[in-house]
């Protein structure tokens, strides 16, 4: 059997979204497939802040044509209803789903195909059930039971351990999904988060950088990403409050309520950046911090910027999250609040070590993206020869084997 060229690779986040695992994974891996993403198929029902998203999806589903973008890979959006109930609804999106998946994507007739699922979805389910790839393929990235909340987490959870047990390989992103998932299916492989080296970069330093919009002439503390409901606001009101000589930075996109962001003088919320400029905030930090929250959803987390901070050769305070505790060696770790500041004060006097700077982004140049998709073809290129001998064995069972 020759291998597929054709990877379906089910969005778990917008393709123009935050450049994170999911898109930092399927522009490496359409260097060996043809990758069509499929933006989000949500479970959930569709909120208040979702309509702005719903009209460029409704725009891009009758945008026939799939051009192959920026990122190297095509993408493909589908209509279906964003409501969560009744089960009967579910029905009626898979069937939706799967029908224009097959008008749209021919190489689904066949199961010369490789499907990846980054969350599961109506059409996940659909395919698994009625379309079956080659290679099945579900990417576990979050505690998704800590994510939602009532009937939209038992739907989400159920629907994730029906993809579980019917998929041939399981990616988890971190140590603690992966014992979960191993749990359920003994073909889960741990593949962590990584950096992109071709922008979080010790060594390059020369792209120019406009003056910033918080004063640089004293210590900068900051963090950049989406500030959500997993980030401790109250740890940062706590810092920017005692520490009123510091600038506190934020940048990213707000997903929680304007009242939840501390107020204060020296608190600077940027907004969302472009990728390219991410590193060139990071680089005015004096000290980059991980305020997250330590909760169920927390613990399973992988964090993307730690390897970004690292690359770019910064101290890093992290609240005691059981995924950064393995860097220790490169990190600091505090217990609470008290010795969060107590680090970060550390942390800004310390003069520059190029040493140790050296140290954090030669350790991260082993955990770059292009590594981690190395490890998977590894693994996708001896799951594809299992299926071929079994299908082997099958027809030599049948009498259709070659003489």
């Amino acid at each position: 059997m020759v291998d597929p060229v054709n990877m379906l690779y089910l969005g778990a986040g917008e393709s123009n979204d935050i450049l994170q695992r999911p898109q930092q994974l399927a522009r490496r891996l359409a260097r060996f497939y043809r990758l069509i993403y499929v933006e989000p198929v949500g479970l959930r029902s569709i909120r208040l802040s979702d309509f702005w998203r719903l009209g460029l999806r409704l725009k891009s589903v009758f945008h026939r044509k799939n051009a192959v973008g920026a990122m190297g890979f095509e993408t493909v959006s589908f209509l279906y209803i964003p409501l969560s109930a009744p089960k009967m609804l579910c029905n009626v999106n898979e069937r939706m789903l799967l029908f224009q998946a097959r008008r749209r994507l021919p190489f689904l007739r066949s199961r010369d195909y490789v499907l990846w699922i980054g969350s599961p979805n109506h059409l996940a389910r659909a395919l698994l059930r009625e379309n079956r790839p080659l290679v099945s393929v579900y990417d576990c990235m979050d505690d998704l039971g800590a994510i939602h909340k009532d009937d939209d987490a038992k739907r989400i959870v159920e629907a994730e351990q029906e993809v579980v047990d019917s998929v041939d390989i399981i990616f988890a992103s971190s140590e603690r999904l992966h014992e979960r998932m191993a749990r359920r299916n003994p073909n889960t492989h741990l593949i962590q988060n990584a950096v992109d080296l071709a922008w979080f970069n010790l060594t390059n330093e020369s792209d120019s950088f406009p003056t910033p919009p918080f004063p640089s002439d004293r210590p900068v503390v900051g963090y950049y990403g989406t500030l959500g409901h997993w980030v401790d606001f109250e740890l940062i009101d706590y810092v920017a409050r005692l520490q009123p000589d510091w600038s506190i930075v934020l940048v990213g996109p707000a997903k929680v309520p304007k009242g939840a962001m501390p107020r204060r003088k020296n608190v600077f919320w940027i907004g969302p950046q472009p990728h390219e400029r991410l590193a060139q905030y990071a680089r005015k930090f004096n000290a980059a911090m991980l305020p997250f929250l330590v909760n169920d959803l927390t613990a399973s987390v992988d964090p993307v910027k730690l390897y970004e901070y690292l690359a770019l050769g910064k101290s890093v305070v992290s609240t005691d999250l059981p995924e950064v505790r393995k860097f220790r060696s490169l990190v600091r770790v505090a217990k609470d609040y008290d010795d969060f500041l107590t680090c970060l004060k550390e942390e800004v006097i310390r003069p520059y070590d190029p040493t140790m700077a050296r140290r954090r982004f030669e350790f991260v140049q082993e955990h770059s993206w292009d590594r981690r998709v190395e490890e998977i073809m590894r693994v996708l290129d001896s799951s594809k020869r299992r299926s071929d001998n079994q299908e082997c064995h099958a027809s030599g069972r049948n009498g259709l084997s070659s003489p």
